[in-house]
């Protein structure tokens, strides 16, 4: 396997995504989830996406899954979810597939299992500069940071998904982007190689208050998932590290 250089930079039109940490964050009910949750849906099925072509079975019928695809059960779809019901997880489904984020048809005789497939994930999911996409379960897939963004500017975020568009906007080792050389820093581009990040902005991208954003970046932190620092003396502007953010890369390529 090829040692993964620990670079992440903000001109890079894609940024690498743990399947260990989507696990993670899929079992950690502390961070909520709710129906503007659309980054957080797509992300979970990027993570299961097949890196490589394989056969699945329903029954007796064998059916070919190619690269970012999979196949299984709507109450697997549901827990990821957690959706409770597999006509909301449905509902969700038919959402992405309108974004044309993803396709899916519904297998088996009794229609309960799910074949989706992400769009365009070959085209993201290549070999690019130093980074190449893993396989297996505790490797990376690759998300579009243009394609993130979009999804964000259009629905009233979660928890999740701020704690996704934060990971998915971080920088490290970026000459051109302040503080990034020390630690995995949120680059949000407000200025140019500032890291510095506005509240007011802040909010505004993730269509919730200032308030609310002030709390759910308070609930982060005191989850251990970032480091926030105040850079003026009125704290409307501050600096956001990630937290762990090298441990899961260097845990998945040492």
């Amino acid at each position: 396997m090829n040692t993964l250089k620990l670079k992440q930079i903000a001109e890079q039109p894609r940024c690498r995504i743990s399947r260990q940490f989507m696990r993670i964050l899929t079992a950690d009910r502390s961070i909520s989830v709710s129906d503007g949750s659309a980054l957080f849906f797509y992300t979970v099925l990027c993570s299961y996406a097949a890196a490589g072509i394989s056969k699945r079975f329903i029954g007796d019928t064998a059916h070919t899954v190619h690269t970012g695809e999979w196949i299984c059960h709507i109450d697997g779809i549901a827990r990821w979810f957690r959706t409770g019901t597999e006509w909301k997880a449905l509902a969700i489904l038919d959402g992405l597939r309108r974004r044309n984020l993803i396709s899916y048809m519904r297998l088996g005789s009794q229609r309960q299992f799910i074949k989706f497939v992400i769009t365009n994930w070959n085209s993201l999911n290549t070999i690019y500069g130093s980074d190449n996409p893993c396989g297996e379960d505790s490797g990376f897939f690759f998300i579009s940071t243009n394609k993130a963004a979009d999804i964000i500017k259009s629905e009233h975020c979660s928890e999740m998904d701020v704690m996704l568009d934060l990971w998915i906007n971080a920088v490290y080792n970026d000459t051109q982007a302040g503080y990034s050389a020390a630690a995995p820093v949120v680059y949000m581009g407000e200025k140019t190689n500032s890291t510095h990040i506005g509240y007011s902005n802040f909010a505004a991208r993730r269509g919730v208050s200032k308030t609310d954003a002030e709390t759910i970046l308070k609930k982060l932190e005191q989850q251990d998932y970032l480091l926030s620092c105040a850079f003026s003396e009125e704290n409307s502007r501050i600096i956001l590290f990630l937290k762990n953010y090298l441990s899961k890369i260097s845990k998945i390529y040492n």
